[in-house]
């Protein structure tokens, strides 16, 4: 029997999912866990237009609600729980992450017993006054209050559960760790039946990813502008995501006079993914010494892999845990610019050499990182814990 037959998981995210950077967590572990035998319900909302999975042993639910900055989480928060508390079993796990905590009471006072908080990443700290308040009323006061009152608990890395257990005093004994993965028979399929297009650049640098302060991302588009001119001249950098700080990157690159090599594609399907990633020579991932991503899993460094290609990394502990010993990889020895200039140089110097050593990659992230095994490895959890409700 399916360790998790007649469960029904409904998974809250308030995030709005067609702009939502790493779908794939949700899409490929809600389909894993879909496979395990369970209902799989998205409980989410959208910016632009829905977004539904194909091929997916999940099902979307969309609510509308008032999009409001800094009331929007709570209003979604309320849509959820009150269609929660119609259309759910009282037996159903519900998932919620720190932003959704404040159902929190309202889901006990409506008694469902089981109640699951996955933790993903700490707040990323950024300088606007939204985004401290952001991150007090939905991580501060959310975790303090409710944080330690779930039934359940998972926890993105070791690293990020210690953090957490620190910042707030407490220990969580009943948990998982489940981290991010790609989707290797996806990949391979896309990429065996494409034809590799023939660039119109000698070489091209990629990055993926969100697009605001801290990622590290304005550190990449000035040291590629201060590449050698004859390298810049056969050269173009490709930067495929979106996010607020897509305007003041796209300013910075023309006072850098290299506009004209930097190419913005903003968001792209997911399903598209491996086309893009496709087109490097060589990938790059900028993020700086700080606590947000020193306990991250680096999911577009995984996607890198899965399309068996170079990496230009910085020394941060979730870059290491993971690739510290690889020959693919050409670590800066910190996050500066210099640090990128000398790791670019060393990259196209020796490109050839670690393309070869590359297709180790697939291999690696396909034995250690698939979408699949992390969540057969959550499934069981949710099985064993909640075995009694089912």
């Amino acid at each position: 029997m399916k360790a998790l037959k007649n469960k029904t998981i409904q998974w809250v995210t308030s995030d709005r999912f067609d702009t939502k950077p790493d779908k794939s967590t949700w899409v490929e572990v809600g389909d894993s866990l879909g496979r395990q035998g369970a209902t799989v319900n998205i409980i989410t909302s959208f910016k632009k237009e829905a977004y539904f999975p194909a091929g997916k042993a999940v099902e979307m639910v969309y609510l509308r609600v008032l999009d409001i900055p800094l009331l929007y989480r709570l209003f979604f928060s309320l849509a959820a729980y009150f269609w929660l508390k119609k259309n759910a079993s009282r037996d159903d796990v519900v998932m919620l992450n720190p932003h959704e905590l404040w159902m929190k009471p309202l889901l006990a006072l409506s008694r469902f017993k089981n109640v699951h908080l996955d933790v993903r990443t700490l707040p990323i700290n950024r300088k606007s006054l939204k985004s401290r308040v952001d991150n007090f009323l939905f991580w501060r006061l959310a975790m303090t209050f409710f944080g330690k009152r779930c039934h359940s608990y998972s926890f993105i890395t070791d690293r990020l559960k210690s953090a957490v257990e620190q910042e707030f005093g407490h220990r969580y004994d009943d948990y998982v760790i489940w981290q991010s993965g790609v989707n290797t028979d996806f990949f391979s399929e896309v990429l065996a039946t494409t034809e590799e297009q023939k660039p119109d650049h000698d070489l091209t640098l990629f990055y993926h990813g969100s697009l605001y302060q801290t990622r590290g991302v304005d550190t990449l588009l000035r040291a590629y502008a201060c590449l050698p001119e004859t390298l810049l001249g056969r050269s173009r950098l490709l930067v495929v995501g979106g996010g607020n700080g897509l305007a003041s990157l796209q300013a910075l690159a023309e006072e850098l006079g290299v506009a004209d090599k930097i190419e913005f594609r903003g968001l792209v399907p997911y399903e598209e993914i491996p086309l893009h990633i496709q087109e490097a020579d060589f990938c790059v991932c900028p993020l700086p010494d700080l606590p947000e991503w020193n306990v991250s899993s680096p999911l577009k460094v995984l996607e890198y892999m899965a399309c068996a290609k170079p990496i230009v990394l910085t020394p941060i502990p979730s870059h290491q845990d993971i690739l510290a010993d690889e020959s693919f990889v050409v670590w800066t020895k910190g996050d500066d610019v210099e640090d990128f200039v000398v790791a670019f140089l060393e990259a196209v110097e020796r490109l050839q050499d670690l393309k070869d050593k590359a297709s180790a990659a697939k291999v690696l992230v396909r034995q250690n990182w698939d979408w699949q095994a992390h969540g057969e490895r959550f499934g069981k959890y949710l099985a064993d814990r909640y075995a009694k409700s089912a």
